[in-house]
Parts: structure tokens; C-alpha cells; sequence
């Protein structure tokens, strides 16, 4: 009898509700926890699957660049020659016309966002615009964003809107906008999304828009307010009773743990992003359990199945209980593309059962990759559409085997065995992509994924539940204070896991590596398909220790490297200056892109730093900081003399951040302060007092370093422009330097003739972002600089720029 019969004979013959998960997601499962007689046989790979994933990959070259298609063009005629000549004409036909068709439908998004984007951008202005909203705002450096559906130039047409900070509409909602539409600077995300403008949005009024997604938008929101006042309100009771938790329970504390429960529960994460939360869960590993995808869905089902499961129900009204149930899920979060799409999936395979027929979830996967990138090509390029199928075919392919695994320790529950089973599964095929994404390699990944299944299991369930109990106000504050006790537990766990020394370190990888890597382990991992026993287990598990072991010692290894070095990462539009000498490390802003600043620092082999100097409070120049806790250990951070004494968020944002990396507030630097690193020595110039840390106030240092008998001069200036740094020249503590970071960027007020007569740099390194909307850097500065003399060096043109000292002079490299 082949698994899916057996999965189908279980399921009728009513098994016990947690086994219904197997059936659903392909876990194979035993009775009453003990380990089935037979191991669960080796997934058979549909030919649906297959064409889908052929027609996701054409759908993905089609949008992509000229190039890369050429170049597929050449290898599919020599792969489709190579089958002709072995006489598989009926596979190269359906290889080439998977392809071909995928092909076609990203050819056509590209075509018709073209077109759209021309006529929508014929009218620069909207007035009172009505737009229906259609995700939950998403928080950003500059305000907040989310994607709506309006009628332009007589078409449907998604915009991204950019709001103020105070404007976080959700999924549902309908506006009336005005403001002006531009061109896409950051084509790549408009196109993902299938938008064809971005709309800046000067004035923004709630509206009402006759709509099914309205009333859907007004019930989830009453449900999250509704959750949110009973948190607010349980917290304040648990004061009354007992005074001694005011202490350990911080405001901001409390918040954070209201903000994850939100986004796990009802996938509602605009404040959840910011957290201290959020950072500790991409250092251990489960970022990918944040997005509402088919890990979630999944955990979901196991707690739905072992309610329905112990009903008297046959498995048709088992099976129309779950349908229902997973429906309502998908509303209660807001019908995000990556969960509609699992549930369909899902219900495809109920139905296909309830037809009497057996389930593929292989071949409803397939149908569904089809479906969707048929109806919205834009959604193959979307990284929350890749995350959401990777992580249901790694429950469809490696869950039964996992879950086999552990049926073997008999000691653990049937539901902590299929939870974990769940949750490891989904991560095989994910972790690749997430490490690309963060930069970072959680080594503690696979010990915090067996960790979270039980309780994620427990707060979705909790937060389920809530729907129904919503007509009981006291069921629904015990259910509540339930899910805030279970989550804070757990979220007490993945704070001591992102603590462990080396839970998580930086990496620099291309992402077609990364992709294929992963790809070749788990096409691995399928054919191999051991079979359990005590040897291989052992096996295995001492050869994945022994993995993250050395990854861990290699992490702690310093780059062995000659000479001192300046390093100018490449982090965008912002800055970033790494200093190495002597095995020691300094870091001179952070930027704000967390992925670009990691994997600057990991191709660079850093995982410490001895201090990190945030010369001003402009979210380009510290915004990062967060992302280095808990993968790169920071020993003390500086600030400007003053810096404490602001009365803003974002200098208090400095100070707490700087607490939670160092343990220690931040070191105030003061004019004439002197530090000294390696071979380098650093002092302060700039400024004398501190007024609200803007680019006035940046710190502008000047560094030394001397090698065998030669001596070089290098000035920092953060933000600080023209006028800042003459005034410090006309007091003298300014000289002929060799190498000049440019100041703000090389804006219009960067340099000046007076400031370059005095300091005539050799070498100006330009932090920039490709593309920028600030016009940076300006082509007044480029034509000061180049005409003082100075090489000028740009991170948007040549990326990380790496300036060598050593007994043969000053060698400058770009390296891309």
C-alpha cells in the first residue's frame, strides 16, 4: 500500500486529529505516539510539479534582465538538442513549453506594467483619489507604505502609497488620497508587487468603499483592537494585584510582547518589525515563521485537527470543519497571497479525498504555482510568494521523514511530534533564502525550530479560538492573558537562545550560490532518504555538530590580512567605514540597510568589533546598529559629547540600542578627545556642543596611521557640510589629508574651494546609493573634488572600496 493510500485509510478510519496533519501536509504519523511499523517511503515528485516549477522559473526570467535570459535561452537549446538526441521528445517538449509559457506570462507583466506606468504617469497629480487598501502599512525610515487599488486613466492599477508616520492604515480600508504619482526608483519592489506607481500622499481621509474586502478589512481590525485593549487591560490589572512586576516588566517590554502576539496570530506587524523581538528571532532562525505562509497554516491545522479529531464526526464533516476553519484563518489575517495560497493548496487536497480519490499535495502545490503566477506574474519574483512554496514543499517532502525520526523517542508526545515536524521541514528549504536575505547564518536554527513548534502552535491556536469567543468578554480576556503567558515563555526562550555565543553569525553569499546550494542538499536529502536507525541517527547527528562546531570556531577566526586597511562598505544610501589593524576592529556608522552592513562585514571576515562611532542621529548613519546584536559582539559604542542630553527618540533609540549591544551606555567624545586603535589614532574636531544631532552636529574626526616611516591622514565628517568644516579649518585644526570620506554624501554643500584649498585630498570616498532620490552625489561636488585633485571613489559605482596601507604606499581597490 503506497503512503498517500495509507494516509487516506488512517484519515477515514477517524484517526486521532493530529494524525489528520499528516494527511494534510504529508506527515507521516504513527497511533497513539508510537512509531509506525513501516518508514515512511521516499515523496514521489508529480510531473505537475515539475511544469510548475519549470513555469515559476520561465515566469522569473521573464521579468528578469536581458542577459541572464540570453543566457538561458542558449543552455535550454543545448539541454533541449541533448534530449532530442537521446530520443526524449515528449520531455524536452514539456521542459521547453513549461519554460516557454513562464516565459511569456513575465514578458507580459513587464509589457503591461510598462504600459500602465505610461498612461497612469500621464497625470502627475490626483485629487481625492478613492483607493482600497490591501495590506496592513508597513513602517519605514521616512514614514510608513502599503500597496492599494485604485482606477487611473480608466483602469484598476496598484499603487504603493507613501504616508506620514502616523498613517497606518489596514488591509481593508478605503482612502481618499491626494498627492503625486512618480516613477519608480525602486522598480524592483513596485514590480514584485505588480505596482505601477508610487503615490506620495499629501492629504489622506477614511472613506467608504462598497466592497466585501471593506467589511472583511472592519471585522479584522475590530478583532485586533478588541485584543489590544484586553492586553492593555489584562497588564494593568497584573500591576494592581502584583506591584512587584512593574520592574521587571517594562512599558516597551510589554508593547514589543503585544506587537509579536499580533503578528503572529493575525499576521499585524507594522510595529513588529522595530522590535528587539524581531531581531532575536532572525538571530535564531525563525524570521520565516514571522510570515504568514505554510509553516503557519500548517501549525494552525495541527491545532485545529486535534480539536476536530476528537468529534464524532466522519471524515467528510472533519474534513468541512477544517475547510471552514482555514477559510476564517485567512480572513482573520488580512488574505495575504502566501497564505491564501497554502490554504488553497490544502483545501485542493481535503478535496481531492473527499472525492475518493488519493491526495497529491505535490500535485496541488504545482496547481496552485500555476495558478497563481498565471493570474499575477508578478507574485514569482515576490520573495513572501518563494519563502511561502518552499516552506510547504519542504512539509511535503522531508516532514513524514522528520516526524519518522522522531516517533523514535518514544518519550515525546504524538503532538510535539508533529509540531516540530512541521516547523524543522519548512526550514530546510528556507534557510538558504533567509540567509541570503539577512546576511546571517543562525547556527542555533535547527535547536530554536524544535523549541518554537510547540508554542507557535499554542498562541495561533489561542489566537483562533478568539474569533468564536469574541461574543463571551471573559473567555475572551482568559484566552488572551493565555496566549500572552504561553508567548512570553517562549519569547524568554529565543532571548536566551540569542544569547548563546556564536547562535548566529554574519555571511556574505551570492544568492544563485545560496539557491543552489540549497537546492543540491535537498535533491540530496531525497535521494539518500535513510532510514532511521541508532548508527545513522548518531551519525548524522555528531556530523551536524561537528558542522556547527567549526562554523562557530571559524567565525571566531580573524582575517589573516597584511597591512592596515579603510574599508568603505557598500551599504546604499548611507555610510559605513570599517578600520582593521592588528586583529582589532572599528566601525564608523552602520547605515541602514542590516543585510548590506552584515554581509559587508562578513566578506570582510568580522564578527567583533572594539567600537562602533555613531557620528550622528540620521537613520542612514545608525539605523543598522540593532542588526549587528547577537551576530557581531560590540565591546563600546561613541557618540557626540551632548548626545545624551537630546530630548528625541531617535538619540534615545542610539542609547538603548547601545546598552543592549555593549552593555554599557554610550562613551561621549568631546573636541580634542583621542583614541587610539591598532596602528590607527584617532581624534575628534568637530563639534564643540551638540544641538538637536543633526548634520550640524556630526562628529568630524581626523585618523593617523603610520607604516614603515610613512604617514597618512584620513578625515571623517559624517553629515557635517561645507560650512561646519570651514569654520573648523579657520580654527586650524584641519590640514592637507590624504584621504577625505565626503562629506553628506556629495550633496550640493558637501565641499567648498575654501575647504578644499586646505585639506587637498588625495582619495574621496563617496557612500552612496545607486539611484538615490536626493541626486547624491551632485555633480558640483564630483567637479571640486576631481578639480582639487582628488581621485573620487563611489560605492554606488565601484561597491566596497578597500584602501591598504602598508610599506609600499597607499593601494586603493574596488571590488565591486
Amino acid at each position: 500500500m503506497s503512503f498517500a493510500d495509507r494516509l487516506h485509510s488512517l484519515l477515514k478510519d477517524g484517526i486521532e486529529g493530529l494524525r489528520g496533519t499528516a494527511g494534510l501536509m504529508g506527515v507521516a504519523s504513527g497511533s497513539g505516539g508510537e512509531p509506525s511499523e513501516t518508514e515512511p517511503a521516499r515523496p514521489y515528485v508529480p510531473p505537475l510539479l515539475v511544469v510548475a516549477l519549470l513555469f515559476w522559473l520561465g515566469a522569473c526570467l521573464g521579468q528578469g534582465e536581458i542577459v541572464p535570459l540570453v543566457a538561458f535561452a542558449v543552455v535550454s537549446a543545448v539541454v533541449g538538442i541533448c534530449l532530442l538526441l537521446v530520443r526524449l521528445r515528449m520531455i524536452a517538449a514539456i521542459v521547453t513549453c513549461s519554460l516557454v509559457a513562464g516565459m511569456v506570462c513575465g514578458l507580459l507583466q513587464v509589457g503591461l506594467l510598462q504600459v500602465g506606468r505610461s498612461a497612469v504617469l500621464s497625470s502627475p497629480y490626483v485629487e481625492q483619489l478613492p483607493v482600497l487598501v490591501l495590506s496592513d502599512a508597513s513602517k519605514g525610515s521616512y514614514g510608513s507604505q502599503c500597496i492599494a487599488m485604485g482606477q487611473l486613466s480608466g483602469r484598476d492599477c496598484k499603487l504603493v502609497l507613501s504616508l506620514g508616520k502616523d498613517e497606518l492604515p489596514r488591509f481593508g480600508e478605503a482612502l481618499l488620497v491626494s498627492g503625486s504619482l512618480s516613477a519608480p526608483e525602486d522598480a524592483s519592489y513596485l514590480d514584485e508587487r505588480g505596482a505601477f506607481a508610487r503615490l506620495r500622499v499629501s492629504n489622506c481621509e477614511r472613506t467608504v468603499i462598497p466592497s466585501p474586502f471593506c467589511l472583511i478589512g472592519a471585522w479584522r481590525s475590530g478583532l485586533i483592537d478588541s485584543v489590544s485593549v484586553c492586553f492593555d487591560g489584562i497588564l494593568s490589572r497584573a500591576f494592581q494585584l502584583f506591584p512587584g512586576l512593574k520592574p521587571l516588566l517594562t512599558m516597551q517590554h510589554m508593547e514589543e510582547l503585544k506587537a509579536t502576539l499580533l503578528a503572529l496570530g493575525f499576521g499585524y506587524r507594522p510595529g513588529f518589525s522595530d522590535t528587539q523581538i524581531y531581531s532575536e528571532f532572525r538571530v535564531v532562525g525563525l524570521a520565516h515563521l514571522v510570515a504568514v505562509s505554510g509553516a503557519h497554516l500548517a501549525l494552525v491545522s495541527t491545532f485545529l485537527l486535534s480539536l476536530v479529531g476528537r468529534t464524532h464526526l466522519g471524515f467528510r464533516g472533519q474534513s468541512g470543519v477544517l475547510a471552514a476553519f482555514l477559510g476564517l484563518y485567512v480572513l482573520m489575517v488580512g488574505i495575504p497571497v502566501s497564505c491564501l495560497r497554502a490554504a488553497l493548496m490544502a483545501l485542493l487536497g481535503l478535496a481531492s479525498r473527499m472525492g475518493g480519490r488519493r491526495s497529491h499535495s505535490l500535485s496541488a502545490l504545482g496547481l496552485v504555482i500555476i495558478l497563481f503566477i498565471g493570474f499575477d506574474p508578478a507574485c514569482a519574483c515576490s520573495l513572501s510568494f518563494q519563502l511561502s512554496v518552499l516552506a510547504t514543499l519542504g512539509i511535503c517532502l522531508f516532514a513524514p521523514w522528520v516526524s519518522w525520526w522522531l516517533s523514535k523517542l518514544r518519550c515525546l508526545p504524538r503532538s510535539i511530534v508533529d509540531a516540530v515536524s512541521l516547523t524543522c521541514a519548512a526550514t530546510i528549504p528556507t534557510l538558504p533564502v533567509t540567509t541570503v536575505l539577512f546576511s546571517q547564518l543562525p547556527l542555533v536554527a535547527p535547536l530554536s525550530n524544535l523549541v518554537a513548534a510547540p508554542f507557535l502552535t499554542l498562541v495561533m491556536g489561542i489566537c483562533l479560538l478568539l474569533v468564536p469567543a469574541s461574543v463571551c468578554s471573559l473567555v475572551f480576556d482568559l484566552l488572551v492573558a493565555s496566549g500572552s503567558v504561553v508567548l512570553a515563555a517562549f519569547v524568554s526562550v529565543v532571548h536566551c537562545l540569542s544569547a548563546l555565543p556564536a547562535s548566529c553569525i554574519p555571511v556574505s553569499s551570492e544568492p544563485l550560490l545560496a539557491y543552489a546550494l540549497g537546492v543540491i542538499l535537498c535533491v540530496g536529502w531525497w535521494v539518500a532518504w535513510p532510514s532511521p536507525c541508532f548508527r545513522s541517527f548518531r551519525q548524522m547527528a555528531s556530523g551536524a555538530l561537528l558542522l556547527v562546531l567549526l562554523l562557530g570556531l571559524w567565525s571566531y577566526v580573524p582575517a589573516l590580512r597584511s597591512g592596515d586597511r579603510l574599508v568603505m562598505l557598500d551599504v546604499g544610501q548611507g555610510d559605513s567605514f570599517l578600520f582593521e589593524s592588528q586583529g582589532k576592529t572599528f566601525l564608523v556608522d552602520t547605515g541602514r540597510y542590516d543585510s548590506r552592513l552584515l554581509a559587508g562585514l562578513a566578506s570582510e571576515g568580522v564578527n567583533h568589533l572594539d567600537g562602533v562611532l555613531i557620528t550622528h542621529c540620521d537613520d542612514d548613519h545608525y539605523g543598522s546598529l540593532e542588526a549587528l546584536l547577537g551576530v557581531v559582539d560590540v565591546d563600546r559604542v561613541f557618540v557626540a559629547k551632548g548626545s545624551g542630553e537630546l530630548d528625541n527618540g531617535k538619540a534615545l533609540e542610539i542609547r538603548t540600542m547601545a546598552w543592549r549591544l555593549s552593555g554599557e551606555l554610550p562613551e561621549e567624545l568631546a573636541v580634542g578627545s583621542h583614541f587610539g586603535l591598532g596602528s590607527f589614532s584617532f581624534w575628534v574636531v568637530s563639534p564643540k556642543q551638540v544641538d538637536d544631532g543633526g548634520n550640524q552636529d556630526s562628529l568630524v574626526v581626523m585618523a593617523q596611521v603610520q607604516k614603515g616611516g610613512k604617514e597618512w591622514l584620513i578625515l571623517l565628517t559624517g553629515d557635517a557640510e561645507s560650512e561646519t568644516l570651514e569654520s573648523v579649518a579657520r580654527e586650524g585644526l584641519l590640514c592637507d589629508i590624504d584621504i577625505l570620506k565626503v562629506p553628506h554624501h556629495g550633496s550640493r554643500v558637501a565641499v567648498s574651494e575654501e575647504l578644499l584649498d586646505v585639506i587637498r585630498p588625495e582619495v574621496s570616498l563617496v557612500s552612496v546609493g545607486e539611484g538615490n532620490r536626493y541626486g547624491h552625489p551632485t555633480q558640483e561636488a564630483l567637479e571640486m573634488l576631481e578639480g582639487a585633485g582628488s581621485k573620487v571613489y563611489r560605492s554606488d559605482k565601484d561597491g566596497k572600496v578597500v584602501c591598504n596601507f602598508n610599506d609600499a604606499g597607499l593601494k586603493v581597490a574596488c571590488l565591486g
